[in-house]
């Protein structure tokens, strides 16, 4: 979001798919990218589509916390 050039789309696709780990290398160097104007939001998240060891991890984080929470409550 900064000065305009991150969009809501952009914005969205990290927070629902990396709602961890938003800082992984991946995300970091996108984001850089987009703001240099050396990649479109577009291709950025083809990019981290493909960075599956790190989507796995997101989604092995996300299923570990639902299970902690069903026990917790």
């Amino acid at each position: 979001m900064k000065h305009g050039r991150i969009s809501g789309k952009f914005y969205k696709f990290v927070c629902r798919n990396f709602p961890y780990r938003v800082t992984s290398r991946e995300v970091i160097n996108c984001i850089n990218n987009i703001l240099n104007g050396a990649m479109t939001e577009n291709k950025a998240i083809t990019t981290l589509q493909g960075a599956e060891t790190e989507l796995k991890r997101q989604k092995e984080l996300y299923k570990s916390n639902v299970e902690c929470r069903k026990r917790i409550g």
